[in-house]
């Protein structure tokens, strides 16, 4: 058991078997090494949250944020809907999957597979995933004035609670 367990979030892009060359920054990580993460980090006594969750426990400080974890998906790749789904649910894990809305129902840009349609993202369970907003956009938003960087951010942050339905904070 670890002395010290600082809160942590867990950064990935999908899960599935994704060759290096495809997958340059290591964001994809296969299910059975997804599984071991998540084991792992129970058996040190860690809690999972959504990073909502974790972001509210950190900003009200305390020791209620040692050992809490967030489980971050970004892009929204289908693959959040297809392979991650069934993995939270059998791990019974949350986990939080950042849209960037712009790209809704495309291809990526700059990773193997499509961005997640409205529909797809407004049909995944709510008490499994949540929905938060990764920019309209998709542009690096540190090289944006911070207006223009506030105003993508608010226009995707409106843009996904018309789709899911519910306030995305």
């Amino acid at each position: 058991m670890l002395r010290h367990r600082p809160p942590l979030v867990l950064a990935y892009r999908g899960i599935g078997e994704v060759p290096p060359r495809h997958d340059p920054y290591g964001l994809f990580v296969r299910p059975a090494d997804f599984r071991r993460h998540v084991r792992r980090l129970r058996s040190w006594g860690y809690r999972f949250l959504r990073f909502g969750e974790l972001a509210a426990h950190v900003a009200r400080g305390g020791e209620d944020v040692a050992a809490r974890c967030a489980l971050t998906f970004d892009d929204a790749l289908t693959d959040g809907r297809t392979g991650l789904g069934p993995l939270l649910q059998e791990l019974d894990v949350p986990a939080t999957l950042f849209v960037p809305t712009a790209l809704m129902g495309r291809p990526h840009p700059d990773a193997r597979g499509r961005v997640m349609s409205a529909d797809e993202v407004a049909d995944l369970d709510p008490a499994s995933v949540e929905v938060g907003s990764h920019s309209d956009s998709h542009r690096d938003l540190s090289a944006l004035p911070f207006a223009e960087a506030r105003d993508d951010l608010e226009r995707s942050r409106r843009h996904l609670e018309d789709v899911v339905g519910r306030p995305v904070r």
